[in-house]
């Protein structure tokens, strides 16, 4: 796979991303079929979508005649077209020289359309990019954030090429503090990906290093690629500071706007938001993409993405598993300590972090064994003896590796519902489990439609309680005029009130159709606003059971909002929105805290007042104008830039306090 051309060649010579190699023995006949269908699917789509676009009103008959004539050459081809790849095959577009025939189709269309051969030009960082129809570029190029020290936010400018070459855009970030590219922004160069549902996206951001002083990126013929730049200032000074993008791989060159308003308060280290989503990287395979190559980067790049809930597989300290069991005797005393190798290697992975979840898997019986051996049924007295003997030595050897025991949750069974098997379950693990007395947390995931139908037992035996946010706002279903949705919310408010843990989950796929902005981004302002002190999504590491480059071949819907090859983790747009998201939560945080000292100094000037508004006002603000039953990046109409402009209204609220 590659462009033919050798100015093509050589652009990507130096795009590992684009280059990295599948081994040849992953790609079974099946594989190859599903890439077969992928391609074919693209180009025929694409085909019809610029026909359509030739046959506007507009469009020179020449143009129009010279384009239909492509892309019927191509169509001609599509046997070849979609059946010549290599054991390296990524979904990366273009896909192929004849997809590269197709978009450069699109390319003359721009131009008899009066786009210039290479347009900068700006749109809503979290808006999805146009790919097929002409790119709104009446936006003026410019590159502006607000942040505080020790936090990350994005910026972006796009570029869109007409002409009927790729090329090569050669820049440099000018006139910050730190001099020409600052240590403290990350260049990113957008990825487009073909996906499993054939809806081709802009969300992968492989990092672009700077060589000889300059940034370099491609751009495909009749394609938009979008520059992401990433801020994380430490040290810098506050104000606002003045450069520019200087672009030297066009005649003449070009300058914009490169504008940072740094503030004068730094992002404390501890969030006050949790963020995870089952990652179980303490095993390989099975069914997320972790391997021995990829686990230590997957964890350093969710340290970084503010993941401070790592979440632990089953054969951590199930029963279930005889490593990890120990042994009893007939009355359900422990007399042989379990096999911790595993539970401590997971640990030293995640050093530091907030809250430790693991899901148990428990069901009916102690054990479930063939043999009868510690298989005791949960209505035993030998049942309850075990579950107080393993709960008290998993958590005092945990509290002996240094964690506080209630840092330490357990998931029992995953989404209870309305199946009355689920609850009681639930209840006989968890009062054994408080009868042993250790402070360790009941982590539950319910999933009842209809709280009166959960057992109530069950519910209060939790510490934690994290229900479906769809559900908890009724978007997956019509509100009922009888007032059902606030009933079900206010359930989980009353329980919140009365001391337990309220947190949130998402689990809807796949993950790349998702609008990052308001599936990921905005679930930490409904967590703010409801009092909510954690999210988790399902899943970090879920890529469907093949690389995140390759989704033709995935065997089900993919979930990991950053792309995962074996040995390589590129960074993802969905994810970067999470971290947002935290850092979003953390404003509000920082602002209440602040009204709060306030008070207690006896302020009450119009600074205090305007802060209470602000968080009186802008959750729900923000958060109302992007709810929806759908969360779809590309048939949302959403104006995603309403979250920014409230939380730089909070920095300025900030400052002045």
């Amino acid at each position: 796979m590659g462009w033919t051309s050798a100015v093509a060649a050589m652009l990507m010579g130096g795009l590992a991303w684009a280059q990295e190699a599948v081994p040849a023995d992953r790609l079974s006949e099946k594989a190859r079929t599903a890439i077969q269908e992928g391609i074919r699917t693209r180009l025929v789509r694409d085909i019809e979508a610029l026909r359509k676009a030739a046959e506007e009103e507009g469009v020179p008959a020449r143009t129009r005649r010279d384009v239909l004539a492509e892309l019927a050459a191509v169509e001609g081809e599509l046997g070849p077209a979609s059946t010549t790849f290599g054991d390296d095959f990524r979904a990366v577009l273009p896909l192929n020289p004849w997809h590269e025939r197709v978009l450069r189709t699109q390319a003359r269309l721009w131009r008899a359309r009066g786009l210039e051969p290479v347009a900068f030009w700006s749109s809503s960082l979290w808006d999805p990019l146009p790919y097929i129809g002409l790119p709104d570029t009446a936006g003026q190029p410019a590159v502006e954030v607000h942040l505080m020290r020790k936090e990350h936010r994005a910026a972006a400018f796009n570029v869109s090429n007409s002409g009927d070459e790729p090329i090569q855009v050669t820049f440099r970030l000018s006139g910050l503090p730190g001099g020409d590219n600052p240590p403290y922004v990350t260049v990113h160069e957008v990825a487009w990906t073909d996906t499993r549902s054939g809806v081709p996206v802009a969300a992968a951001l492989p990092e672009v290093a700077a060589e000889n002083g300059l940034y370099a990126v491609t751009v495909p013929s009749g394609m938009t690629r979008q520059v992401w730049l990433t801020f994380h200032p430490l040290d810098v000074e506050p104000g606002v500071h003045e450069g520019e993008v200087v672009v030297e791989s066009v005649p003449g060159g070009r300058r914009f706007p490169l504008r940072m308003h740094l503030y004068p308060l730094d992002f404390p280290e501890r969030q006050s938001l949790h963020l995870g989503g089952w990652d179980y990287t303490d095993e390989l395979g099975e069914y997320h993409a972790v391997t021995e190559q990829n686990r230590p980067l997957i964890i350093r790049h969710l340290r970084e993405r503010l993941v401070d809930t790592p979440w632990g597989s089953p054969r951590l300290v199930n029963p279930y598993y005889p490593d990890v069991r120990g042994a009893y005797d007939e009355q359900g005393r422990m007399t042989v300590p379990p096999e911790t190798a595993g539970f401590d290697a997971w640990l030293e992975m995640w050093p530091d972090a907030a809250q430790y979840l693991v899901f148990a898997k428990v069901g009916r019986r102690f054990v479930f064994s063939s043999a009868g051996e510690y298989s005791w049924d949960m209505e035993t007295p030998e049942f309850a003896t075990a579950v107080k003997a393993w709960t008290a030595f998993w958590v005092g050897h945990a509290v002996e590796k240094g964690l506080r025991p209630e840092q330490l949750n357990l998931l029992l069974v995953d989404e209870p519902d309305e199946d009355p098997d689920r609850d009681p379950i639930i209840l006989a693990w968890a009062k054994a489990i408080r009868e042993a007395d250790t402070g360790v947390r009941i982590w539950e995931d319910v999933n009842h439609r209809d709280m009166s139908q959960a057992l109530p037992a069950m519910v209060d035996a939790c510490h934690v309680l994290c229900p479906h946010i769809k559900i908890f706002l009724n978007s997956s279903a019509p509100i009922r005029p009888d007032g059902a949705a606030q009933e079900y919310r206010d359930y989980f408010l009353e329980k919140r009130d009365q001391g337990m843990v309220l947190e949130f989950y998402n689990a809807d796929g796949p993950t790349r159709l998702l609008d990052p902005y308001a599936y990921y981004r905005l679930t930490a302002w409904w967590c703010w606003r409801y009092g909510a002190t954690g999210m988790h999504f399902w899943s970090l590491t879920d890529t469907g059971g093949s690389s995140s480059w390759n989704e033709y071949v995935a065997e089900r819907n993919t979930y990991a909002p950053m792309f995962l090859s074996e040995d390589s983790v590129t960074a993802g747009k969905h994810l970067e929105a999470q971290r947002e998201g935290v850092e979003d939560y953390e404003y509000f945080a920082m602002l209440d805290r602040a009204v709060r000292a306030a008070s207690a100094r006896g302020a009450a000037g119009p600074e205090v007042a305007e802060a209470r508004r602000l968080l009186e006002s802008l959750p729900s603000s923000v958060s109302d104008a992007a709810f929806s039953r759908r969360t779809q990046w590309l048939d949302e109409r959403v104006d995603r830039t309403l979250a920014d402009e409230a939380r730089v209204r909070v920095l300025k609220a900030l400052t002045a306090l």
